[in-house]
């Protein structure tokens, strides 16, 4: 069974953690109503799909605001990136990639004290925003409406795993951005690196950005020869999404930008072109590289 019928699989199956018996299903009404919870947008995953699918309007209806309210508690949901690498990088911890996500939520279990069995529906919105955030829309959409049924335990084990799916990559900016990513006048492409050790040299940058995007998008992107180094046509821009910024400059203190580096572990390579113009000046010079190993 793959993961996403398993995770929000509500039939009688006693290894997944949505099924329930009639009898169960009653306790979990009468918790709801005594707590005073709203059961609106409670259903099957099975059901949503058919609400989806359904040429009938006021099935339809239920599935659009399903689609809306979840859009609404995740839009401005983000990852809490670089002050977390920060925080790591001073416990000791070299590998903050495989620990980011995880440190994230708990640092929302531990601000709100929930226990492993807390269940969905008992999280505050801010919370469950976050927690949904991660996911493809389709599981956010099934993993709402099944919410009265996922303890908080299982789904940090299991729903975030999908989150994994996802890598976060670096942009660097002149300007602090607003409505979105954009690329420099003249330009059509967004840079980016893999590597927060190897940013675009850019003298200019007073910002970075961490993009996540999907694993997959990124051997398509890589931009000449170098392995860390991207870039992406700005029409193709929409499925990375900015988690995170933090400023590297300050006008007061010409000391700021090599702190917050250090701070962070990051640091530009000066052997390639800022992440502005055409590229011509990176490909000759990665060119030239390559010339003087052959030699």
């Amino acid at each position: 069974m793959s993961f996403e019928k398993n995770f929000v699989n509500l039939k009688n199956n006693d290894k997944t953690f949505l099924s329930s018996d009639e009898e169960e299903e009653s306790q979990v009404d009468a918790k709801l109503k005594k707590k005073g919870v709203n059961r609106k947008f409670l259903y099957s995953p099975d059901q949503l799909r058919s609400f989806k699918l359904s040429k009938n309007r006021e099935k339809r209806a239920i599935y659009e605001a399903v689609e809306k309210k979840v859009q609404e508690l995740t839009k401005d949901a983000k990852l809490d990136v670089f002050n977390t690498i920060i925080e790591l990088r001073e416990k000791g911890e070299k590998d903050w990639e495989s620990k980011l996500w995880d440190e994230n939520i708990n640092k929302l279990i531990k601000k709100y004290g929930y226990s492993d069995e807390t269940l969905l529906i008992d999280l505050d919105e801010e919370t469950l925003g976050k927690l949904l955030q991660p996911l493809r829309k389709e599981l956010r959409e099934n993993t709402y409406v099944a919410r009265d049924k996922i303890p908080l335990n299982r789904f940090t084990k299991e729903g975030l795993g999908r989150a994994k799916d996802d890598v976060l990559v670096f942009h660097v900016s002149p300007e602090k951005i607003e409505g979105g990513l954009k690329p420099a006048k003249g330009e059509e492409y967004i840079y980016f690196s893999s590597d927060l050790k190897r940013l675009f040299n850019l003298n200019t940058a007073k910002y970075i950005y961490a993009l996540r995007v999907n694993k997959s998008q990124l051997p398509s992107t890589l931009y000449c020869a170098a392995d860390c180094f991207h870039r992406v046509r700005f029409t193709d821009v929409q499925d990375f999404v900015i988690e995170d910024s933090i400023k590297i400059f300050s006008e007061e203190d010409p000391g700021y930008r090599n702190a917050v580096l250090n701070r962070l572990g990051a640091d530009f390579n000066t052997l390639y072109t800022t992440a502005t113009g055409r590229g011509e000046s990176f490909i000759k010079q990665k060119n030239q590289e390559e010339d003087n190993l052959k030699l």
